[in-house]
């Protein structure tokens, strides 16, 4: 069976198989059991990582393909699955692509948020009017940039440098508890790093007033006790910007970047005052922060009025 790697999203993982003859609902149906109960067997064994409680399988009569989709696989059982399954169906898969082709599906765009045209409003009453766009709903993750890595040998800042802590290799992978390593926010990344990942995917970071704009569920400013009232019941079921971490915007003032480290989702009383803490200059090499990435709207994306509670209102 001849292996085709693509633009790999671990999460999901997309597999594609390539029948030597044309697919039936039979053969479908025989590799799709298989595949499941190899899976299920996979996912007893103590020494896996992997994730494969959801598992769908389809045929693609426009490419003549079988398409699987397993919550998450790690490179090792996606070798032994082709491995089990070309040893079970001998001859009759010609190959297999794991991930997609197109490199705007390293981030789905279930994980946008689309932010309609508006008007920003500063810390210190400077107004910028921002076009329509979209904003992944968190950082790019460790998984997504070590993708980047892989497929293309960069090196980023601190490994170049010889830092102790670097994107995959620091206290907030290490203390991550529940969460896979791979999901945690890639920090310890500089402006450097942020800008080669985008090129690579064909994406931007965000402007300063693009940032506010995604982080901000609406204009109005709270008072602490309402912040207190409103935002702890309901915070867990709003979608917008949700890591504290600095984060870097394509902006600079002069030879420094502007990063972002608040507001985050509602505007407190007060919060004119902080633009020492919300807004940091740092050098383009300097390796801290996580980073969102932008791009136009599409169909897919989450709009900005499904982000906020059904009533449109935290009152």
């Amino acid at each position: 069976m001849k292996i085709e790697w693509r633009h790999v999203d671990w999460e999901p993982l997309s597999i594609s198989l390539h029948p030597s003859a044309s697919v039936t609902r039979a053969d479908l149906s025989a590799i799709e059991a298989f595949a499941h109960a190899w899976l299920q067997t996979r996912a007893d064994r103590s020494d896996c990582p992997c994730r494969l409680s959801y598992f769908a399988g389809e045929i693609v009569e426009d490419t003549n393909e079988i398409q699987l989709s397993v919550e998450w696989m790690c490179e090792r059982c996606v070798d032994a699955l082709l491995a089990a399954l070309d040893k079970q169906f001998p001859g009759r898969i010609e190959s297999a692509g794991i991930g997609t082709p197109e490199i705007e599906k390293i981030i789905p765009s279930s994980f946008f948020i689309a932010i309609p045209s508006q008007v920003v409003t500063f810390e210190d009453g400077r107004e910028e009017a921002v076009s329509d766009f979209a904003i992944s709903n968190r950082p790019v993750s460790v998984g997504q940039f070590d993708r980047f890595v892989q497929a293309t040998g960069y090196v980023s800042t601190a490994i170049r440098d010889g830092k102790e802590s670097t994107y995959k290799d620091n206290y907030l992978v290490e203390f991550a508890g529940d969460i896979h390593p791979a999901e945690v926010p890639a920090s310890f990344i500089s402006f450097l790093d942020a800008q080669a990942y985008c090129r690579w995917a064909g994406m931007s970071l965000p402007s300063e007033a693009e940032w506010l704009a995604a982080a901000l569920l609406d204009d109005r400013t709270y008072s602490p006790v309402e912040k207190t009232k409103h935002f702890g019941k309901f915070a867990p079921r709003l979608d917008g910007l949700n890591d504290d971490s600095l984060s870097w915007t394509k902006d600079h003032i002069g030879e420094l970047v502007i990063m972002r480290c608040g507001p985050f989702m509602l505007k407190v009383e007060g919060w004119e005052c902080d633009v020492a803490i919300n807004r940091v200059l740092m050098a383009e090499s300097e390796c801290v922060g996580v980073f969102y990435v932008c791009r136009p709207p599409r169909d897919g994306d989450i709009p900005r009025k499904n982000a906020r509670r059904t009533d449109d209102s935290l009152e």
